[in-house]
């Protein structure tokens, strides 16, 4: 944001955006104009320990036993590099040692005590207190990685942030997308969770939309 001379900005993102998106306005909240969360992650059995051992730390086993050619091998990796070819060279000339440093240092980033995953309640209320305007959407009871107790407890922590609890008809097109991406992953033999369509809410961007608008209103209106 800084080198492209784009902010501040409106950060919106789901799952492991908002995790994204929450780290940027903890640590550069003058670069954040608004922030906008949902579908964000629990903390609870469904998804510890096994998440960050997925994410990262498997790959740091796969590095310390074959190199950098071992994990080019593995599926995640082998179709991020055939969707960008350059990066091949990049991923192998990197120092297996380190690769697999970084990898642990990031899976160690994950604590069994934050209220949301990757979100700390001295995070939340560091944020709380930066002015930095926030939009919560309630999590749905169909999707247990990104619950309601979730967004229940970050709300709770966040209490200058708008929450909003009953988005029109965000759940019932949860329950619709998911039943979606299940037949379509049946049908083409993929992994479900490559394809949950976090993007594809048709009432999310209205949200978002009504969001970036009221806060640019409340800006005006303070700048006068």
């Amino acid at each position: 944001l800084a080198a492209l001379n784009a902010g501040p900005a409106y950060l919106v993102g789901p799952s492991m955006g908002n995790r994204t998106n929450f780290a940027i306005a903890v640590r550069y909240p003058d670069m954040v104009r608004g922030l906008f969360l949902y579908h964000i992650s629990g903390n609870g059995p469904n998804l510890f320990p096994s998440l960050p051992h997925d994410y990262w730390a498997a790959y740091a086993d796969i590095a310390d036993k074959g190199g950098m050619k071992a994990v080019a091998a593995t599926p995640y990796w082998t179709d991020l590099l055939t969707d960008t070819p350059s990066n091949r060279a990049k991923l192998l000339a990197q120092d297996p040692k380190e690769f697999s440093r970084v990898m642990r240092r990031w899976t160690a980033a994950y604590k069994k005590t934050d209220l949301a995953l990757m979100m700390s309640e001295g995070d939340l209320r560091r944020h709380n207190a930066s002015g930095v305007p926030t939009r919560i959407v309630a999590g749905c009871a169909d999707d247990p990685a990104h619950s309601r107790e979730t967004t229940d407890l970050v709300a709770k922590a966040l209490t200058n942030a708008e929450y909003v609890k009953d988005g029109p008809g965000l759940c019932g097109d949860w329950v619709k997308r998911q039943a979606e991406s299940r037949a379509w992953s049946d049908q083409h033999k993929e992994m479900t969770a490559k394809w949950i369509p976090y993007y594809e809410i048709p009432g999310l961007p209205g949200l978002v939309d009504e969001f970036v608008t009221k806060t640019e209103a409340r800006s005006r209106k303070a700048s006068r």
